[in-house]
This record gives C-alpha cells, structure tokens and sequence, in this order.
C-alpha cells in the first residue's frame, strides 16, 4: 500500500451537477464498468466529483473497488470475465504493467491528450493525481524561524535536536533520495541512486535519531504527541491535523513529486465507456478544481488552478510556484530496482552488513 493509498477519513459533500458541467450527451454503452482505486475517503471524492455525475450524464454505471494494485491487474488479464475495467495505478505499477502487457494504449480519439501536458501523458496511462511530500515539524520543538529548509537541515540532530519519523522503502521513492539530498546530492542528479552512499548517509543520521512510520496517521501522530520533531509526510494529513488544534509546519523544500495512472485493462469487455471516462476526469476544470480543493492534489487540468483560492493553489504541486521547489521520482529506476533495494533496506534496519 502506498502513502497516498493510506489517504485521511472525513466528510465530502457532494458536488452538484452545475459544478461539473456538461461534458456530452447520451451513450449507446449504457451498460456498467469497474474502476480500481484506492478506498475510503478517496473513493468517496472520485464517487462525489467524477463517477456520480458521469453516469448520470452517459447512463454508464461506474462500480468502484477498494483494492487497485498491479496483481488485481494482472489477474483481470486471466480470467474469462474480468470485473475491473480501469485501474490507478502508481509509476513503478504502471512501468511494470506495460512491460508485462496488461494495459490498452490509450484511445487518443476519445481522450483529448492535447489538452494534457505531456508529462502527465504516457502511451498506456494518464497521471490524474497528482501529490507531494513534505517536511513537517512540530512547532511546540522548533520554531518556524529554525524551520528546516531541505533535508540537509533534518539530518541536523544537533541543531535541531529530537527523533526524526521517516518512510521505509517498502512502495518505491522517498527515503533513499532524501538521504542522498541529505547527503549534498543535488535533486537533479539523483538518478540513478547511489544507494552505497545513500546508506552511508543514513548511517550518519543514525537509527536511534529514526523512528520509521508506516503510514500518514503514524507520522502525524507522533508530531502532534511530540514523540518526533521533524517527519517526511504527506501534506493533507498534516493540513488536517492543524484544523483540528495540532501545531505543525510544513515546506515543500526539496521534496517529492509523484502520481497516479488512470490505466485500462486489456481484457476490458467496455474499453470505449473506459476510456471515456479517463476523459472526463481530465478535460472538466470545474470538477479538477473542486478534487484539488478537496484533496490538495493536482490534476493534469492545469486551468482549474484559476478556479481554486489563493490559499489551495499555493498547496497544489502543479502549481508553478510550488513545482519549483519538487523533484520527481523515477518512476522506470524503482520499476526496475524496487526489490533489490527493499530487501537490502530490511537488512540494514535489522544491522545486518550489506
């Protein structure tokens, strides 16, 4: 399970049909279709600004799953009735599905790939959420005006003393590059990792100055007990967490940038109705402002960062102001090295020499 699968739990109104606009009249492929994604709260936001409407639009009923992952893929591509059309899918997922043929290259005569940046456009995929890390701390340990400004500053343990919270490798990119940025390596040349050196600098930060959390509702809550000082985190937990009395800052200095893939199983008996509906999470701006709004996520729609408040687009990564200040991660390099590098992590958290 990813970081932004462990997405927080709360309430999302519904959004109404003026909000989303129009996007087409009546389909013959009045039938129904499975999207895959995450569960919990997240589902409930592509049910209240996506999937609701687009049926009531189209007649193409939409059942979401709680459980997308590249195995629940794979298995639609064995069976003789495949019950997920679409999957999301993360970077390394989606590299590994193409080069296991799973997915249908993407109908550009249904989706508008025009109108979506190319980096946000891949031949079997289109990254529609969009996400970040943060460096977080609790203010009640370290004033803002001590705030760190990149990961050098969080290896600091003397001058910012206290137990820093951190993500083990078990999904892909995060730990490892920060310990490299940590270590002087510039955010621009981090692939392909050193993972040598990378160790050595979490060596240097030291396991007793590491608590390592397993999920966002971790993280949080050891900054907002003091059990931490400094965490990488996710932003919407921690934007949260302050709405409900915590004190914690955050900057996206030097932090990551990731996505999820909107992807269609081969085996799909509906692709037309699929990929249609990759088009209308992408092409409503309307409807790509109120899923920022409501997830502090970017979307490909670049032009529903005007619809949002100042406040929301100055948290959204494809926001220019804040991409500056982001690395992506190599979505290709984790594909290829994800394991080698997760059991080695194992090792070196047990003390055993790699």
């Amino acid at each position: 399970m990813t970081r932004r699968r462990l997405m927080a739990a709360g309430v999302v109104a519904p959004v109404c049909s003026s909000l989303l606009g129009s996007c087409g009249g009546e389909t013959k492929d009045a039938n129904t279709i499975g999207l895959a994604a995450s569960g919990g709260m997240f589902n409930d936001v592509l049910r209240h600004v996506w999937t609701d409407e687009f049926s009531k639009q189209t007649g193409v009923k939409v059942n979401l799953s709680p459980a997308t992952s590249l195995a629940l893929a794979k298995l639609q591509t064995v069976t003789d009735h495949p019950q997920w059309d679409l999957f999301e899918l993360t970077g390394p997922e989606y590299e590994l599905a193409v080069r296991q043929d799973l997915l249908l290259p993407i109908d550009t005569a249904i989706v508008d790939v025009k109108s979506i940046p190319a980096q946000y456009v891949k031949p079997y995929g289109i990254m529609y959420a969009v996400f970040n890390s943060c460096i977080a701390w609790d203010r009640r340990q370290i004033a803002d005006v001590r705030q760190p400004m990149g990961w050098a500053d969080v290896w600091d343990v003397k001058g910012r003393p206290g137990q820093r919270s951190l993500d083990p490798v078990n999904g892909g990119a995060g730990v490892m590059e920060i310990a490299l940025i940590a270590d002087g390596v510039s955010p621009d040349k981090l692939y392909p990792l050193d993972i040598d050196r990378a160790f050595r600098s979490l060596d240097r930060l030291g396991q007793q100055n590491i608590i390592w959390s397993n999920s966002i509702e971790e993280t949080v809550q050891r900054l907002v007990s003091s059990e931490v000082s400094l965490a990488s985190t996710w932003p919407f937990r921690v934007i949260k967490a302050d709405e409900g009395g915590a004190n914690i800052g955050f900057n996206f200095n030097q932090c990551m940038v990731e996505g999820e893939y909107l992807c269609v199983v081969k085996t799909t008996r509906n692709p037309k109705a699929a990929f249609r509906l990759i088009d209308w999470i992408t092409s409503n701006p309307r409807a790509c402002a109120e899923f920022s709004r409501l997830t502090h996520y970017g979307t490909p729609n670049l032009a529903s960062l005007k619809l949002l408040s100042p406040g929301d687009a100055a948290l959204i990564p494809t926001n220019p102001v804040v991409a500056e200040k982001l690395f992506a991660s190599d979505d290709v390099w984790w594909s290829r090295n994800l394991e080698l590098v997760s059991t080695r992590f194992k090792k070196w958290q047990l003390g055993v020499q790699t």
